[in-house]
């Protein structure tokens, strides 16, 4: 990036009064992570820039040329001593100084006087005495008795300060990290927070099976009085004593001042079962995280307990106080405790059943996918955009690199939902151009894909197709006609993207596979085509397809040898090394849509859902046939089939089949955003007949909502489920399957478990981040190819 477009970007500044490991200081990595690509972001604090050991103990990626740090100036004297009034007003001082260099300011920790608009993040009430007294009693001690040396202490710190005069609650915006926490600025400020949004907690936490984790509790966090560890080592001491061999974790820095010598000398009274880990963080806190089974917090009023969400994260059953923003992270009565005698029948009750332990792993594998980096990042860009600012006069001549994605034909398969998503990776940085033949309704495709692209932030060029064909299917002419016109205006861009299969730019460009229609041999392996003249080989089809080829004008550039390939599945990136002898640069699944309602599992229809296009290929039929024998055996189950049923001649069939069984069908047709994700969130099943699906985004969308999901046991949804009691390889498999899951409690709900764990391999984040970096030329993703079942096809 050259000096004049660095330069006009916006210039943000975080404030936080002083970096340690807490739930604030999440916020402020998150913050740059969501900021530092649009926005010039300096973090504005007294102490504590580690950026290091922040990336490790927070899992973000900020390097050092994506952020500076301004250290607000402390009196020497009080650098090193814990005087929170006088360092935040030496912060609050230091903030207002500087406040007028930037176009937009961050508190990222509670109210900042910047005595300029801004935007303010609640964390807690630790600047409010009536609300911090009443929450978290002072711990004795002579500094927080009601004296006259405090009286002088607060208002020297609260002159230094200067405040502006604003008042930052009226006159900005304030955002809440938990309902209760807007609640509570309700009830006791008069203040109505402009948003709710949940903290991002880490999600990079190894995959540890339930049978291999050990049977253990884990409490991570500060050893501070108000968590109230000794509690939580009594609770589990009165479980060990009704015969539960269980060990306790303990993860934070004991320090050498009064409550932390009380803590260490319990720990040691206790060292047969609990183990000290200190402060833990990277890949050994990831490792502690995910190999307890279960979680303690102890802490009452935690106004989100970002701690809970990291432990329900890696997999733990967590149980929490029944007060405060935990309690909107587990959401579940039986994880919730009044007391410790409370806590020691829950814990207990649970330690004794499997069964339940299965069931509120699947609960909270859901709740676990409210606390993601993409939501909390999207949710603090809205909000800084809408603080007043002043751009730099050089912005409005700011140069963005063209980029250009092609599809041929836009609809609304797995591809489109590539085109998408690339879109919302790349639109901050870059102008974007999508190429394609027809199709394009932004509003549509925003609704069916989840996408929020805005008209202004795209534009489209559809390229020319001759008006007796452009009404047809026609895909090869059409191709060629998409071919032909991307070629012609490949030069007019700095970057080249085929979001659906190989695109002859003549141009270096990135690749996206989708699947084999453009290798014939593949496709008539795997998707025999439907009787017709127009799929026979005659000299009718071979003209054709001359026509079109002729009309393409091939560049003779060879795009396989000479650009970077992207596979969607492992199960894609094996047949195209296998039959085109092409090494992909990386693996990267598809981004599928997860803004579906939690609909508890008790109130789910006894339904399956089927979803996708109504065509040939995807074996429709075959489904119907399934359940209908799961029916005859006595199951009293629906099916709902999302999709267009078209009136040609397998849509004609589809249609016959479905009108004689409409005591149990459903035909709900296309669907999209609100009524599509109602649908796939209130049906316990999912069924997927189509055999060597490339990925199969409609599996993973339905696991996504919360379903059960059965699918052939051949192609990229193997990768999605992951399991083999869900994968078949013909119809009486599918029934032996499916009845066993409909007639087993047990099995649901360790079906559901796995599920929710696999739903969170296939989110929007990881999409764009390795999509970004496959098309800016960064390192490539490993991927490991095992697959070689495509041989054995007939």
């Amino acid at each position: 990036m050259d000096n004049h477009t660095k330069n006009a970007r916006l210039k943000v500044a975080i404030g936080h009064p002083r970096l340690g490991r807490g739930g604030s200081e999440a916020r402020v990595m998150w913050l740059i992570e969501a900021l530092k690509r649009d926005s010039e972001v300096t973090v504005v604090t007294t102490g504590g820039w580690d950026l290091a050991a922040l990336n490790g103990y927070y899992g973000t990626c900020v390097r050092e040329d994506e952020v500076k740090v301004r250290i607000a100036p402390v009196p020497r004297l009080f650098r090193n001593l814990s005087v929170a009034a006088l360092r935040g007003a030496c912060y609050q001082h230091f903030a207002r100084q500087i406040a007028e260099e930037y176009d937009a300011r961050v508190s990222a920790y509670n109210p900042t006087d910047w005595g300029l608009p801004a935007v303010h993040f609640i964390a807690d009430f630790s600047w409010d005495r009536e609300l911090r007294e009443r929450l978290d009693p002072p711990s004795p001690g002579l500094i927080y008795r009601d004296s006259v040396v405090r009286k002088a202490y607060l208002g020297i710190a609260s002159a230094y300060g200067s405040p502006s005069g604003r008042d930052v609650l009226r006159d900005d915006p304030v955002i809440a990290n938990s309902l209760w926490t807007a609640n509570l600025m309700k009830e006791s400020f008069g203040v109505d927070c402009a948003a709710i949004v949940y903290p991002s907690v880490w999600t990079e936490f190894p995959d540890i099976p339930w049978e291999q984790k050990e049977d253990a509790f884990v409490m991570i966090g500060r050893i501070a009085p108000e968590k109230r560890l000794e509690l939580a080592i009594a609770v589990l001491e009165a479980v060990r004593l009704r015969g539960h061999v269980i060990r306790l974790h303990l993860c934070g820095q004991i320090g050498d001042d009064l409550y932390g010598r009380r803590i260490a000398r319990l720990c040691q009274e206790h060292a047969d079962w609990v183990v000290p880990e200190g402060k833990v963080s990277g890949s050994r806190k990831a490792q502690i995280l995910a190999s307890c089974r279960f979680g303690i917090q102890t802490r009452a009023a935690e106004s989100f307990g970002i701690s809970v969400a990291e432990m329900v994260k890696a997999g733990a059953i967590v149980f929490a106080p029944n007060d405060g923003g935990q309690t909107e992270v587990v959401d579940h009565s039986d994880l919730l405790f009044a007391d410790m005698a409370d806590a020691v029948e829950k814990i207990s009750a649970l330690l004794s059943s499997p069964e339940k332990q299965v069931a509120l792993r699947a609960h909270l594998a859901q709740r676990s996918e409210i606390f993601s980096s993409a939501k909390f990042m999207e949710a603090a860009r809205q909000q800084v955009k809408r603080t007043p600012f002043h751009p730099h006069p050089a912005q409005s001549c700011r140069h963005r690199q063209k980029v250009v994605i092609g599809h041929p034909r836009l609809g609304f398969g797995g591809s489109e939902s590539t085109v998408m998503w690339l879109i919302e990776a790349l639109k901050r940085d870059y102008e974007v151009t999508v190429v394609t033949t027809g199709g394009w309704d932004l509003a549509a495709l925003n609704n069916y894909y989840g996408t929020r692209i805005r008209e202004d932030e795209v534009k489209i060029r559809l390229a020319p197709v001759p008006f007796l064909i452009r009404h047809l299917s026609a895909a090869a002419l059409r191709g060629a006609c998409y071919q032909r016109f991307a070629r012609q205006i490949a030069g007019e861009y700095d970057l080249r993207i085929s979001a659906y299969n190989p695109t002859d730019w003549g141009l270096p460009a990135v690749h996206f596979v989708a699947d084999f229609s453009w290798h014939r041999e593949l496709r008539k392996r795997l998707h025999p085509p439907s009787p017709g003249w127009i799929y026979r080989e005659s000299p009718v089809r071979r003209a054709y397809l001359g026509i079109a080829s002729t009309y393409g004008r091939p560049s003779g550039r060879d795009a396989f040898r000479d650009d970077p390939v992207i596979a969607n599945s492992r199960w894609t990136a094996s047949l195209l090394k296998q039959f085109c002898e092409v090494e992909c640069r990386a693996v990267v699944y598809p981004s599928v849509w997860t803004e579906f309602p939690h609909v508890p599992w008790d109130m789910k229809e006894q339904a399956f859902v089927m979803i996708g296009r109504i065509v040939p290929q995807k074996q429709v039929e075959r489904a119907i046939a399934i359940l209908e024998t799961i029916r005859q055996r006595g199951h009293a189950i629906r099916l709902y089939l999302c999709g267009e049923i078209e009136n040609d001649s397998y849509g004609r069939r589809i249609a016959q089949l479905c009108k004689e069984r409409a005591d149990w069908i459903v035909l709900e047709g296309r669907v999209s955003g609100n009524r599509k994700a109602q649908i796939l969130a209130n049906c316990r099943y999912g069924i997927q007949t189509c055999a060597a699906e490339s990925f199969g985004i409609s599996v993973a969308e339905m696991v996504k909502a919360g379903a059960i999901v059965f699918a052939s046991s051949d192609g990229g949804q193997t990768e999605i489920l992951r399991h083999s009691g869900l994968l078949f390889s013909c119809v009486d498999e599918a029934v032996e399957k499916i009845q066993a899951v409909l007639e087993k409690p047990s099995l649901q709900s360790a079906m559901r478990a796995h599920l929710a764990a696999q739903a969170q391999r296939f989110s929007s984040t990881t999409f764009m981040r390795e999509a970004r970096a496959c098309i800016e030329n960064k390192p490539a993703v490993d991927y490991t190819i095992s697959y070689n079942a495509i041989s054995q096809r007939p």
